[in-house]
């Protein structure tokens, strides 16, 4: 029985595939460094981020240090008796303004989801999920229904017009009986295959379900999805022409997708587009139609749109 992930069917086969190709040092270094103190922020957590690839700035660092040390964090709203299936029991709402209180105590500009999700998942990874763009792109439709569905949350947030619940969209996903089946025969299709490395294998079956959703999403979209995006402040802009209008974007490559078809996202728009493999892994081109783009690449840390480019930092 396939996983679903957002409504898109994972085959256990790709789910296998995906986990035992993840990255082992980032297992080792950032899932299983160790228990992180759940009332405070340590330098440990901080490498443990770096390791993770969370592109922190030394201010940035400093930040959640001091943002974790101070007398007033809200490390009482402390999720750790609970896990995200259990997120909007109760009916009052008061575990989501409880955690949402604690996730956005450490937000500012320049800190992103992927940054803060990051940090909060070692210390209760069976609570918060890491949202990073790729995540966060896959979920977006759900989120925002999750939201719109969701007394407590349009509560907890403020009845912003935009809201999304990503929690909630993950969870949905994790509690699916079929997931839940599904999981457990990936695990198990990971003892019996025992391959490439075993002690990456072993660390992998002790990591939770929430985790392993969130590795299997990562893997399989992030290779299918090329972010263009107003989010990454630290892009450079370009202007684009479309209908005699100039809209002024972000553009970042969020990974190199294999040959074929192409998800394209500007400013949050989705695209259907092609790939051209590079040559000789210098550079390829996107299309895509729907806005008339030409969206070259160019040995991933750099991209041009319409012929104006734009250097990634």
């Amino acid at each position: 029985m396939p996983l679903q992930i957002a409504g898109h069917p994972v085959t256990n086969a790709e789910a296998l595939e995906a986990l035992l190709s993840f990255e082992p040092e980032t297992v080792r270094s950032y899932d299983l460094a160790g228990t992180s103190p759940t009332d405070t922020v340590t330098l440990e957590d901080i490498g443990r981020l770096c390791v993770m690839a969370a592109r922190l700035e030394a201010e940035e660092a400093a930040w959640l240090l001091q943002r974790g040390r101070q007398p007033d964090a809200p490390w009482a709203s402390n999720p750790g008796a609970h896990t995200l299936d259990s997120l909007d029991s109760g009916p009052d709402g008061s575990l989501q303004l409880h955690v949402w209180e604690l996730y956005r105590w450490f937000c500012r500009a320049g800190i992103s989801d992927a940054k803060v999700s990051k940090l909060l998942h070692i210390k209760w990874p069976s609570f918060f999920p890491i949202l990073d763009e790729v995540v966060r792109d896959v979920y977006t439709a759900r989120a925002i229904a999750a939201y719109k569905a969701s007394p407590q949350w349009q509560m907890a947030l403020g009845n912003v017009p935009d809201g999304r619940c990503y929690w909630s969209a993950i969870r949905d996903d994790l509690v699916l009986p079929s997931n839940v089946v599904g999981l457990q025969s990936v695990r198990n299709g990971m003892r019996a295959a025992g391959w490439p490395d075993p002690e990456h294998v072993a660390r992998l079956l002790r990591l939770g379900d929430l985790r392993l959703l969130d590795i299997i999403t990562w893997k399989l979209f992030a290779a299918r999805t090329v972010v263009i995006s107003p989010r990454d402040q630290r892009s450079n802009r370009v202007r684009i022409l479309k209908s005699g209008q100039a809209a002024q974007i972000l553009a970042r490559v969020a990974a190199t997708p294999c040959s074929g078809a192409v998800t394209v996202l500007i400013n949050g728009i989705r695209l259907n587009g092609s790939y051209t493999p590079p040559a000789r892994r210098s550079s390829g081109l996107i299309a895509a139609p729907g806005l008339g783009l030409q969206i070259q690449v160019d040995e991933v840390y750099r991209v041009s749109v319409n012929g104006c480019e734009v250097v990634l930092q």
